[in-house]
């Protein structure tokens, strides 16, 4: 029994590793982002203290199931408790209600972007099966992610002391305009603008993928966004 629960102990800390490693190497950091990063980690964080206690549950239960114990009246008691019962659902009701008032402000910030000014504006159009940039303002500046003689991606070229708003509409169907590296995605629908504003950006290269099935072609729509 010692194995099983330096094995359940092992799965958890590895578990923990991974996802923190994944996150580290997608998130790259910008001011409406730092939000988001302290809730992935109180939700990480209660993630893992959950994991620990249903493992040590299933351990107690497994052991009395191994050697063939009786449950004893007290034992029985504990786990059919009205008191108990009560207590876990107020205070998973309690935490549901805290992650929902921690996460409304980062979320309505992002959702008011179409309300903020910034420097440049950019027009982002989904189509099937490419992206295409216009800078409002900006005569003949219109171009597409995709080169579709040599299949070369052109990126969209940002500075990093600059405030941008994208405008992301689609010209067909419904897309998805994800960057992860960003952490944001924002669907692009037909007749209708979605807002996504960008400030303080770290120089590097942020691929673009679509996250709406869009037909044949969805898994080959590529693009990149460059910060220089």
């Amino acid at each position: 029994m010692n194995k099983l629960r330096r094995k359940s102990l092992l799965f958890v800390l590895g578990f923990l590793a991974l996802i923190n490693g994944l996150y580290s190497s997608i998130a790259a950091p910008n001011d409406y982002r730092e939000k988001y990063d302290e809730i992935f980690k109180i939700q990480l964080i209660l993630s893992v203290i959950i994991i620990i206690m249903v493992l040590v549950m299933a351990i107690v239960l497994l052991r009395k199931y191994k050697s063939n114990e009786a449950i004893s009246p007290k034992e029985i008691k504990v786990f059919h408790n009205n008191k108990l019962e009560i207590g876990w659902t107020l205070v998973a009701t309690v935490l549901v209600l805290y992650l929902f008032f921690i996460s409304l402000p980062p979320t309505e910030n992002f959702a008011a972007a179409n309300n903020k000014q910034a420097d440049v504006t950019i027009s982002v159009i989904g189509h099937q099966f490419y992206w295409e940039f216009a800078i409002e303002g900006v005569v003949n500046s219109s171009f597409t992610s995709l080169n579709f003689t040599t299949g070369e991606i052109i990126p969209l070229v940002l500075f990093q002391n600059t405030t941008y708003l994208l405008k992301v509409t689609s010209a067909d169907v419904i897309h998805s305009f994800f960057v992860p590296e960003l952490g944001f995605k924002v669907d692009a629908v037909p007749g209708h603008y979605n807002y996504v504003y960008l400030e303080n950006i770290q120089k590097g290269e942020y691929r673009v993928t679509c996250a709406e099935y869009c037909g044949v072609n969805h898994y080959n729509m590529p693009g990149l966004i460059k910060v220089v």
